[in-house]
């Protein structure tokens, strides 16, 4: 949950940023600053501690079975559904706000990461609580909702439509891929659980 939040935070500065370079310098400047962000990221990672274990391991041998836990696909198939779906919709808000005259979109993003937070946090309480379906059930009927907004936004009312739609999105699908990784691992053996969450 805590990773997932983080991700969210970074939907908040990620897409707002790269707006304000490409508007006030280049566009390529965008994938430099993403490369030094990389390579932050990469040099962190250096310094996490990490304890060796000697561990006696058995001959390396790679199966398509050990790589894939089947009782994790159908979860694999609708977290990649939903990500496709909020990916699109992210990708192109940008260029749909200007038809609208919706200029400086970027707040489109942080208003959607702030309760992409909240849909984190409340859909793992709701599935620990209810069961996972009493979670994804609701955030699935958001994201239809949201995407039924976004195609019928008007002039007349366009900055509140898009702001609407944003909210229903992040609730509907940020709190899928946490509450349904919990339920895979939860649904394998220890040894699988490594295949299942990948």
């Amino acid at each position: 949950g805590i990773a997932s939040i983080a991700s969210s935070l970074a939907f908040t500065v990620g897409p707002n940023l790269a707006i304000n370079i490409g508007n006030y310098y280049k566009y390529s400047y965008i994938f430099y600053v993403a490369t030094l962000c990389a390579l932050g990221a990469g040099i962190i990672v250096c310094f996490i501690p990490y304890e060796y274990q000697n561990i006696k391991k058995d001959k390396l041998q790679i199966k398509i079975r050990d790589l894939v836990e089947k009782r994790a696909v159908i979860y694999a198939i609708i977290i990649c559904i939903s990500s496709a779906v909020c990916g699109v919709s992210n990708s192109f808000v940008t260029i749909y706000g200007n038809d609208f005259a919706v200029k400086d979109i970027g707040w489109y993003f942080t208003v959607g990461s702030i309760f992409a937070v909240i849909s984190k946090y409340v859909s793992g309480k709701i599935s620990d609580k209810f069961g996972y379906l009493s979670a994804v059930i609701p955030e699935i009927i958001l994201t239809i909702v949201s995407l039924i907004i976004l195609g019928n936004i008007t002039n007349k009312y366009a900055l509140f439509m898009f702001i609407i739609a944003t909210i229903l999105l992040n609730l509907g699908t940020a709190g899928l891929d946490p509450v349904l990784q919990a339920k895979v691992l939860s649904s394998v053996s220890d040894k699988r659980k490594g295949a299942a969450a990948s």
